[in-house]
């Protein structure tokens, strides 16, 4: 028997960036949960994965226009999970199980970053359910920016990394525009239950003339991996390998100024707000980790990023993340910001191994 299509939303702008990967099949009638990698070199937003579901013995189907991706912007190398239901698809009443959904190999995407922005949001855990299922989020905008329309999806993983389950969050406290110093509650429901850690990843338009595709001056920065993370990089900058003892360390340097990084179990953590003529601390979420972002209050200190767990690699100690560089310039701060929030950790390097 013919199959029967229905015809799909009109595509987004189609690159061959970004590529699908295995996709599970959690019961019989779903969901289906998978990731998605961006493999370019450039920044892409408005991620989905087209899906087909097939039902009553694969005689019929239906055409859905996609499975949105959590995050919708990815930055290259990044990894987004999907979770499909078939709810989310609009088949008759009539038709029955089994249920079969096809994922085409290459994902829907837009270039360049959009004018959906995170910076400032800090994603805080304060709720979950007895049952694991249930999560309640604040969003809490500590950045200097207004934000409008923000929302937030949620990535659930096992303890083993692997995505348990994805969902889209629901405002339980409603703040629109979100000014600084405010903040936002979210609950997400999860279809099953998981023993890792609850990714969240905010984001919101600014409140403010839409900016051009990129964060200013990120036109033509490049994504440098160095193993365990990677971030962009300004044109013309390069990646300065150091020589470590009982961690991974290195530099980013260009345009005049650095940025050294310390990976390890006893890299430092942030300073104290009052060390060394003072700094201002404040927490934001960045790739789905939290991570504190310090800014010195006199010329001659430190603008530095701390992570002070990165659990997806060792569950044993503490694995630590310090990114800084000193007396930089008021634009200079603005660079190393705009590096700092490009980080993304290889969660597909769970391996046991360390680069020191």
């Amino acid at each position: 028997m013919m199959k029967q299509i229905l015809t799909m939303a009109a595509p987004l702008l189609l690159t061959a960036a970004t590529c699908v990967g295995a996709v599970r099949q959690a019961a019989p009638d779903g969901p289906w949960i998978g990731e998605v990698t961006n493999t370019g070199d450039q920044p892409v937003q408005g991620v989905a994965v087209p899906v087909e579901v097939y039902y009553d013995a694969g005689e019929l189907a239906l055409a859905r226009g996609d499975a949105g991706v959590c995050p919708s912007v990815l930055l290259p190398g990044e990894r987004g999970a999907f979770e499909f239901t078939t709810d989310d698809a609009a088949i008759p009443a009539s038709a029955g199980p089994p249920f079969d959904a096809q994922f085409p190999p290459v994902a829907r995407e837009s270039a360049g970053y959009g004018t959906r922005r995170s910076e400032g949001l800090h994603a805080v855990e304060v709720e979950r359910s007895e049952d694991g299922r249930t999560v309640t989020v604040d969003i809490v905008n500590n950045g200097q920016l207004t934000l409008r329309d923000v929302q937030a999806c949620a990535v659930a993983r096992n303890g083993d990394v692997s995505v348990a389950s994805v969902a889209a969050g629901a405002v339980v406290t409603r703040r629109d525009p979100l000014a600084p110093g405010t903040k936002m509650t979210f609950r997400f429901e999860f279809s099953a239950a998981f023993d890792g850690r609850v990714h969240v990843f905010p984001s919101g338009t600014l409140d403010a003339p839409d900016p051009s595709c990129c964060p200013a001056g990120a036109e033509g920065w490049s994504s440098t991996d160095v193993g365990p993370f990677s971030v962009m990089l300004p044109p013309d900058w390069a990646y300065i390998e150091r020589q470590g003892t009982d961690s991974f360390v290195g530099e980013f340097a260009g345009d005049g100024m650095s940025l050294s990084f310390d990976y390890g179990w006893y890299s430092g953590g942030p300073p104290l707000p009052d060390d060394d003529g003072g700094y201002d601390l404040h927490h934001e979420t960045i790739g789905g980790i939290d991570t504190v972002i310090a800014t010195p209050r006199t010329p001659s200190g430190f603008t530095g990023l701390f992570v002070e767990q990165v659990e997806e690699f060792d569950r044993s100690m503490s694995v630590r993340l310090s990114l800084a560089g000193e007396a930089l310039s008021y634009e200079q701060n603005q660079v190393a910001l705009q590096i700092f929030r490009s980080l993304r950790f290889d969660r597909a390097a769970l391996d046991g191994t360390h680069p020191w």
